[in-house]
Parts: structure tokens; C-alpha cells; sequence
């Protein structure tokens, strides 16, 4: 028996990152699938915001699989009973519909707001960035907030997120490593210890040699562990001079470089003696089973 049924899926028909093909059959469960638009909104959005390009598709349902067909047209497939933040959604995502890309951004919603963060020129993001900025208390510890700064600085050039920059931790959803050294360098001179770790955990020879030479690593721990997470034998080396805190023994453990495994099973704190000789006999059984 055939019933039709609809999902939502990404531009490139991805969900949960496996990647569906039109017309192929797929096992039940392997997607969210619903009866009527409505309820799959409502599930959707109760669990996820707006962060890509999505879009819905007719999904038909047989005994034991579905099979994916057509995009909707979601100005006719959307009835009365869903909201019209969700229609016009849909409508900015995939028509850029002028009438709403155009409307007062006060007056939309905020996943309109998201939807023109995807779709917006620059234009439109400055218009977001204004709004998001003059509202920011307003929406405080909300994620869709959040969510909708994470859309505008992940489309908006590094030159005019430096400009506008929103949060204390946006830099974290543009993420450093689309940025190159000058922007960094920029960032390490402008905004002093705020994001050492983050720029640590890119794994440029080049910041771990400055935090290390800049004694940095000695006002921040989450750095001298992030520096150490990139397993270069002279950080190694380095730390062992200092590895009696079991934040800092814990990351050079890993590694089980055989002469730092010895000097820390003799380690006076107990914990960090027990991790290093459970490595030890670890790497003892393996050479016998080679």
C-alpha cells in the first residue's frame, strides 16, 4: 500500500549526514517522516532551529520502505494549520520571496530572521547585526538567538565579522580556521587571552611556539592542554617539567611516549602513577602479543 508522507531534508537531500537519493528505496525509521506538514514542523522545530538551507519533500511510504519524490511548493502544499513564521520560512529559504525579504526586520520573526541570515545580502546581514545587537538582552541564553548569530557570521565575509563583531563566543561558530594568519594575528593583538585556547586548538606551529614563548600556557591551563592534545615531542618534553597536576600528566599520558610513562608511574601524586603505569602494562602486554 502506498501513502504519501513528508520529510525534511538539507539542499543536498542530506539528514543525520547520510546523503538520500530520489526515487531510491530506503529502509522505515531511517527518517523523519510524518503524515501531514504540520506535525513535521512541529517535531522539527522542537528539537532544531535553522542553521542550512532545508527543504521538504513528498515521501512515499510501502509496506517495509519509503521512497523519496518531489519537493513541495510551499505556497500551495502548506495549509491553514501551519504557522505562517514556518511558511515564510520556507518561502525566504527557497524562493527569496521578496515580499518577506523586504519586510521591517523588526517585524519578523526570528526564524525569518534566520532564513534571511542564509539567504540575505550584505545588505540584509548589516540590517541583522544592527537588530541583534540592539536586542541582544532581550534574547539572553535563548538559542534560537544564538542560532541566528551563528547564521549571520557564518555568512558574512572575515573582514566584516571583525567589524561587526556580536558576541564573546562567536568566533567559535565562524570558526578560526577559515581565517588566515593575519586575521589571527589581529585577533590575538585585539582581544588578549580571549581566545588562546581556540586558536591552540587549531594546531599552528606557529601560536603554539607564541604561547609557549609568551609563558602564556602558565595563565591558562585549557591552553597548555590544547597545546599538548597536538603531541609535538618538544611541548612534550616541555610540559614533562611540569607534570605533576593531573590536568597537565593526563594529555602526555595519552601519547605513551615510554620515557615519560617511567617518570610519571614514579609520579607522588597517586593518580597520575596509576594512569602511567596502566599505560605501561598496556604497552608491555602489546609487545609480548607482537
Amino acid at each position: 500500500m502506498k501513502i504519501k508522507k513528508y520529510t525534511i531534508l538539507n539542499k543536498n537531500l542530506i539528514f543525520k549526514g547520510i546523503k538520500y537519493e530520489v526515487g531510491k528505496r530506503y529502509k522505515k525509521n531511517s527518517l523523519l517522516v510524518y503524515e501531514d506538514i504540520k506535525t513535521l514542523l512541529f517535531r522539527y522545530f522542537f528539537i532544531r532551529d535553522v542553521i542550512e538551507q532545508i527543504q521538504i519533500r513528498v515521501v512515499y511510504e510501502y509496506d517495509d520502505y519509503y521512497v523519496i519524490h518531489n519537493e513541495i511548493n510551499y505556497y500551495e502544499d502548506f495549509d491553514s494549520n501551519v504557522k505562517i513564521d514556518y511558511k515564510n520560512l520556507f518561502l525566504l529559504l527557497r524562493y527569496r520571496d521578496k515580499n518577506i525579504i523586504n519586510k521591517n526586520i523588526t517585524s519578523m520573526s526570528i526564524y525569518e530572521k534566520m532564513a534571511l541570515a542564509i539567504v540575505g545580502n550584505r545588505i540584509h546581514i548589516k540590517k541583522l547585526i544592527k537588530w541583534v545587537r540592539k536586542n541582544r538582552s532581550s534574547f539572553f541564553e535563548d538559542v534560537r538567538f544564538e542560532h541566528l548569530q551563528y547564521n549571520i557570521i557564518k555568512n558574512i565575509n572575515v573582514i566584516d565579522y571583525l567589524k561587526f563583531h556580536l558576541h564573546h563566543n562567536s568566533l567559535i561558530y565562524l570558526g578560526l580556521n577559515n581565517l588566515r594568519f593575519k586575521e589571527i594575528d589581529k585577533i590575538l593583538k585585539n582581544h588578549k587571552f580571549k581566545y588562546d585556547k581556540e586558536i591552540a586548538d587549531l594546531g599552528y606551529d606557529r601560536y603554539l611556539d607564541y604561547f609557549i614563548d609568551n609563558k602564556i600556557h602558565l595563565q591558562n591551563d585549557f591552553v597548555a592542554r590544547s597545546i599538548l592534545t597536538k603531541g609535538r615531542h618538544k611541548d612534550l618534553d616541555f610540559f614533562m617539567n611540569n607534570s605533576e597536576t593531573i590536568f597537565i600528566a593526563v594529555p602526555i599520558i595519552h601519547w605513551q611516549r615510554e620515557k615519560d610513562l617511567i617518570k610519571l608511574s614514579k609520579s607522588t601524586n597517586k593518580d597520575i602513577s596509576q594512569l602511567a603505569n596502566k599505560e605501561l602494562n598496556e604497552i608491555k602486554l602489546k609487545k609480548r602479543l607482537n
